[in-house]
C-alpha cells in the first residue's frame, strides 16, 4: 500500500493532479473521523477535513516519503485542529462581529438544531455574497483562524487594511442579520 501511495504521489507531483482525488477518497473517512473527534461538530469537522486535504495538497512537494500518506495527513489534521482550538481560545470572536447572536434562536425545541444549522448556512451564504476583498478576509479570520498579521502577509496588504476590511464586512453582515429579523 505504501509503495502504491508513493507512486500516486510521485505522479501527482509530476503533473497529474487529478489523481489527488484518489487519495482524498481513500482517506476522507479517517480524516473526517479525526476532525469530528477534535471539533465535536459535524460542520466544523467537514471544514477541518477539507482544510487538511487542501493543506496536504499544497504541501505535497515537501512530502518526504518517509511515512505513509495516511500518517502524514493524520498529522496535518491533528495540527490544524489544535491550531484552531488554540486560536479560538486566544482570539474569541468579538460580540459585535458574531452575526449569529443577532439571529433568533429557539432553544429546547426538537427543531432547534435544525434551525441553528439553517442559521449557520444563512450566514455562510451572506459571507459568500460579500465582495471578494471582504470575503477573503472574513474567511481567513473566522474560518481559518488566521491573525490579521497573517492575513496581511498572505494578501500582501497592510495589517490596518485587513482590520478595516473586517470591520466593514462585519457591518455588512450585521445589516443582513437585521434585515432578516425584519
Amino acid at each position: 500500500m505504501k509503495d502504491e501511495e508513493h507512486g500516486l504521489i510521485r505522479e501527482i507531483l509530476a503533473g497529474n493532479q487529478e489523481l489527488y482525488s484518489t487519495l482524498v477518497d481513500r482517506y476522507r473517512p479517517r480524516v473526517y473521523s479525526t476532525a469530528l473527534k477534535m471539533t465535536g461538530n459535524p460542520t466544523d469537522a467537514e471544514d477541518l477535513a477539507q482544510e487538511a486535504f487542501i493543506r496536504a495538497y499544497r504541501s505535497l512537494p515537501t512530502y518526504r516519503f518517509e511515512s505513509s500518506f495516511s500518517t502524514w495527513i493524520y498529522r496535518i489534521t491533528v495540527n490544524l485542529g489544535l491550531d484552531r482550538k488554540r486560536k479560538k481560545q486566544s482570539h474569541p470572536i468579538p460580540p459585535e462581529s458574531a452575526v449569529i447572536q443577532n439571529l433568533p434562536t429557539v432553544v429546547g425545541l426538537p427543531e432547534s438544531s435544525l434551525l441553528a444549522r439553517e442559521e449557520r448556512e444563512e450566514v455562510r451564504t451572506w459571507v459568500r455574497e460579500l465582495p471578494d476583498k471582504y470575503r477573503s478576509v472574513v474567511t481567513s479570520y473566522y474560518l481559518e483562524h488566521h491573525s490579521c498579521e497573517q492575513i496581511a502577509t498572505e494578501l500582501g496588504i497592510a495589517t490596518k487594511t485587513v482590520e478595516t476590511r473586517l470591520h466593514r464586512a462585519r457591518k455588512m453582515l450585521k445589516i443582513k442579520g437585521k434585515a432578516r429579523k425584519g
